[in-house]
């Protein structure tokens, strides 16, 4: 029977193909890392901006809302694309896709506790930046990819930091952070062969 044949060092084997292919997957998806990356970059650093210029907060605070809508929409078409093109899905990357289900609901309950008025933006922002950590050094785990371990790591003292800065220092502590970990993984993952 085939079964009693399958060895240690099969086994070994077939979860070392399930990483490669859960690396191969995120290699495919590293379009979502960039699109978030550059989403929530442009924001922090628009917000900033218009906020040194004297932008009424506001006005300046609707970078958010509006980049981060956009990069939502793109993200459930390249999804519905991705999803289609699958091979099938190892565990790992079931795995990674939950990950990110429910960072996608930490963030979400952030957001929604703010426009409730509960949390005020300088409480939340570090929070952000600990779950954008929590979710990189995760999914870096998961798939044994080093610079994503190591920018979720860096989020982590960015996000110390944060809970110690002003509004406008918290604008950019994020960028750094989302610069860590978003998008140089991001680029990196392009490099991988």
């Amino acid at each position: 029977m085939a079964k009693d044949n399958f060895t240690e060092q099969d086994s070994l084997q077939l979860i070392y193909r399930m990483i490669e292919d859960a690396r191969g997957d995120l290699k495919s998806n590293r379009f979502f890392y960039l699109l978030w990356g550059w989403a929530v970059l442009a924001a922090c650093l628009l917000h900033y901006g218009l906020l040194q210029a004297g932008v009424h907060w506001a006005k300046a605070s609707l970078a958010w809302p509006i980049l981060m809508g956009g990069a939502g929409i793109m993200s459930v078409f390249a999804a519905r694309r991705l999803s289609r093109e699958a091979r099938v899905r190892s565990h790992i990357s079931r795995a990674i896709v939950y990950l990110w289900l429910g960072v996608t609901g930490a963030l979400l309950t952030l957001v929604i506790a703010i426009l409730l008025g509960s949390l005020s933006f300088p409480q939340a922002y570090p929070i952000f930046i600990m779950i954008y950590g929590l979710a990189t050094f995760a999914s870096g785990g998961i798939i044994r990819f080093r610079p994503l371990l190591i920018g979720g790591a860096l989020c982590w003292p960015i996000a110390l930091i944060a809970t110690q800065a002003d509004f406008m220092n918290q604008l950019l502590l994020m960028a750094l952070a989302i610069i860590c970990s978003y998008l140089v993984p991001g680029y990196l993952l392009g490099r991988r062969e």
